[in-house]
């Protein structure tokens, strides 16, 4: 009995420790706070990185073949809008937020919190990556 009571208090004590990492890394690497809006006007790009502590990241972006889009945040939503004819592996982890992409399948972690898709559109051609920490995700297509 009391061997699983410090193995409890263990786990507990390391995920809070992994969690501090988490932040002070994001905090170093990301735009501290403030929403980020990006519309590419319907051009095709090749490259594409936001992240933010704890603002909204939300880009409506086409995405060329072999092209990457990457968007992080600590407590903040992201929303990425692309056309219906996407091309991209497409994969979403979040902590303790929601996550929702069209056909694709949400896992929910067997034990603790988080969840995360993988999902395929098209023939793959490009690679989207969304991860957020508290906040919301979502691929939005066709708009």
């Amino acid at each position: 009995m009391s061997y699983e009571i410090f193995l409890a208090i263990g786990m507990f004590t390391a995920i809070v420790l992994a969690l501090v990492v988490l932040i002070l890394a994001a905090r170093a690497k990301l735009v501290s706070s403030g929403d980020i809006n990006i519309d590419s006007r319907g051009q095709r790009l090749r490259r594409l990185s936001t992240g933010t502590v704890s603002g909204d990241a939300q880009a409506r972006v086409g995405l060329r073949d072999g092209g990457q889009i990457k968007s992080e945040t600590v407590s903040g939503d992201i929303r990425l809008r692309l056309p219906k004819d996407l091309s991209a592996r497409v994969s979403g982890e979040s902590f303790s937020g929601d996550l929702d992409a069209p056909g694709a399948k949400v896992r929910k972690e067997e034990f603790g919190p988080g969840k995360s898709f993988e999902a395929r559109y098209g023939s793959g051609a490009g690679e989207i990556r969304m991860e957020t920490f508290s906040g919301d995700a979502e691929l939005i297509l066709g708009e």
